[in-house]
């Protein structure tokens, strides 16, 4: 069946663009998102605090940090738990990927913030990089407190900086701030493990998505697309890396405390997209709502589909599947040049990234 229990009935309905009713046209507005990239947008400071406090917040993510004290080591690297969840540690596994999977997007997210930034003028000075390094950590994870929640929230306690729009680039100061230091690891590691379980989702549909319709009215582009489609999915390369990525088969096993918890997470999930609505910038919603949907669709995949020869995806997921998988294919390749340039630059405490810098 069509029908994705992880995402909110309307999101896969008769709305639909697969539909081709008119009614359902005329709900749309197109949006290219060539011309509307993810980057910094302004949108900052106590509202987006309050939609991150509010994901977050969520009851499933109880517990859950990434670092803190009178922890003990969780199923998966990065996560730390509760002593007191140890009896229950089965359903925390469960509860492990859904936070891993949204740190995973959070940081994408302020990745591609960082990336495409304009440029900061603090007191007169451009280049304040390197006295900025010094500046007392933050130490604050995602999710732990307000502060931690704003991922263009700074520990610098600069104010009299101001942004120059007609310039644009990487802000090497929000990056290090929020995802460079050595203490942020866990967030790097929830990215790649976000990357790789979408990827492995898409390998796993690739009987489906190899005969998928990619038609958008320009025969030239939709060649293309089809061939680079086929040639993502049918790479031994990359096969051979997702094989041991992620065992899906460990989790949601037989049960009816593991129908519970799934159908808790289903619930969970639907919520953080319906926060999304209450996002105050358009254009942060836009991408949001596009990549919640497409880990949405890697989670059905993944978990809800025992014969694949029965997957059946709408259109809108196939879009926001392939959308999340090139912004964290992007946010990986940005945050290796991030943490080499940093590295290069002298900074102190920087994640080693995971393949040599070409300096």
């Amino acid at each position: 069946a069509s029908d994705n229990p992880w995402l909110l009935n309307h999101q896969s309905t008769s709305k639909d663009t697969s539909s081709g009713s008119k009614s359902a046209e005329e709900d749309f507005v197109y949006v290219d998102l060539h011309l509307n990239p993810e980057r910094y947008t302004g949108y900052k400071g106590e509202h987006a605090n309050r939609i991150w406090k509010a994901i977050y917040s969520q009851s499933c993510f109880h517990g859950l940090r990434e670092s803190s004290t009178g922890m003990m080591a969780g199923s998966f690297p990065g996560l730390l738990l509760p002593n007191n969840d140890r009896d229950n540690q089965f359903v925390c596994k469960e509860k492990e990927v859904f936070y891993r999977l949204i740190s995973g997007i959070h940081t994408s997210i302020t990745a591609h913030i960082a990336a495409m930034h304009p440029k900061e003028i603090c007191g007169g000075n451009q280049n304040v990089l390197q006295s900025k390094a010094r500046a007392k950590p933050d130490l604050s994870p995602f999710g732990s407190n307000s502060k931690g929640f704003d991922p263009l929230s700074s520990s610098s306690g600069d104010e009299d900086c101001t942004l120059d729009e007609r310039h644009w680039g990487p802000n090497l100061n929000l990056f290090y701030d929020r995802l460079g230091k050595q203490q942020h690891k866990a967030r790097v590691e929830n990215l790649y493990f976000t990357y790789l379980f979408t990827l492995q989702a898409a390998l796993k549909a690739a009987p489906y998505l190899n005969h998928a319709d990619y038609s958008t009215d320009h025969e030239d582009d939709d060649v293309v697309t089809k061939t680079l489609v086929i040639s993502l999915l049918n790479n031994e390369r990359v096969s051979k890396m997702c094989t041991k990525a992620f065992d899906e088969g460990k989790l949601w096993q037989k049960g009816i405390d593991v129908q519970i918890t799934q159908e808790e997470m289903q619930l969970h999930f639907q919520n953080i997209s319906q926060i999304m609505n209450c996002v105050g910038c358009e254009k942060c919603k836009l991408w949001g709502k596009l990549q919640i949907s497409g880990l949405g669709t890697a989670l059905k995949i993944l978990f809800n589909v025992g014969d694949i020869s029965q997957l059946v995806l709408r259109r809108n997921e196939v879009i926001s599947l392939f959308n999340l998988l090139s912004r964290l294919s992007e946010s990986l390749h940005t945050v290796s040049t991030f943490l080499c340039t940093l590295i290069s630059q002298g900074y102190h405490d920087v994640i080693v990234p995971s393949s040599p810098c070409n300096m």
